[in-house]
């Protein structure tokens, strides 16, 4: 059962269809001290017209966050993936992608 106090973490993107679709999460970069806003809700929009659900996670971030932030992120694939049904999301077609520091934990997520 996933925690899902990482929905207050989350900004959702969703498709607005029944068709069931692939979905991303973006971790947006900001040298682990912040969020790039444009690294989010724009990057979450191009995915939508790629026909793509998505959510922006804002992860934990400041000095000696490791490895929350790794943790929030496999958080946030269980937690969409137990709701992929009401979402209409394949729950196979998870995709983590991120931005600089995002990218840094992403990258290490599906590593």
């Amino acid at each position: 059962m996933p925690d899902i106090s990482i929905a207050k973490k989350l900004v959702p993107y969703l498709l607005k269809t029944n068709n069931p679709a692939g979905c991303v999460i973006i971790c947006p970069g900001g040298s682990y001290a912040g969020h790039a806003e444009h690294e989010a809700g724009v990057i979450a929009e191009s995915f939508n017209k790629a026909g793509v659900n998505a959510f922006v996670l804002y992860y934990t971030t400041g000095n000696k966050c490791y490895p929350k932030p790794l943790l929030e992120i496999a958080e946030t694939v269980r937690y969409v993936r137990s709701q992929s049904e009401k979402w209409h999301i394949k729950p196979d077609k998870i995709a983590v992608c991120g931005f600089s520091a995002g990218g840094h934990f992403s990258m290490t997520m599906n590593y």
